[in-house]
């Protein structure tokens, strides 16, 4: 369990940032077999790496497994609430946040750490260094 966020204005401290938003997003599928398990893959995620990193200022794509940025963020997809999806909403939003210096992961007894707050936007963080 995440500890829950809340949306403010773009002006104040932050957990993260939209960078991109899927205005027809492909449906989630189920991958896997008996062996290897099946699992839900949203083929809308494979978006959202190469858009987090143009938001952030890279105008290369690294080679993945060989280079790394500085800047560790996490990565990821949300979509409408299933009350939302029955109003009509379908979309999809690609999320940056940065991740904590020493991301312990999730037990019974103690919830996820929560993603480092930041004061100003992360967009072009790798172009200007700020």
């Amino acid at each position: 369990m995440y500890p829950a966020q809340q949306i403010r204005t773009c002006t104040g401290a932050r957990y993260g940032e939209i960078t991109a938003v899927v205005a027809a997003p492909k449906p989630t599928v189920v991958k896997g077999d008996n062996a290897n398990n099946f699992h839900p893959y949203d083929p809308n995620e494979d978006s959202c790496v190469p858009t987090t990193i143009q938001y952030l200022g890279m105008t290369t794509q690294p080679l993945h497994r060989f280079w790394q940025t500085y800047l560790q963020i996490n990565v990821a997809l949300s979509r409408p609430s299933p009350r939302q999806e029955a109003a009509g909403q379908h979309w999809a939003a690609c999320l940056v946040s940065l991740q904590p210096p020493d991301p312990a992961p999730a037990t019974a007894t103690a919830p996820a750490q929560a993603p480092p707050q930041y004061g100003t936007s992360i967009r072009n963080a790798l172009h200007t260094g700020q």
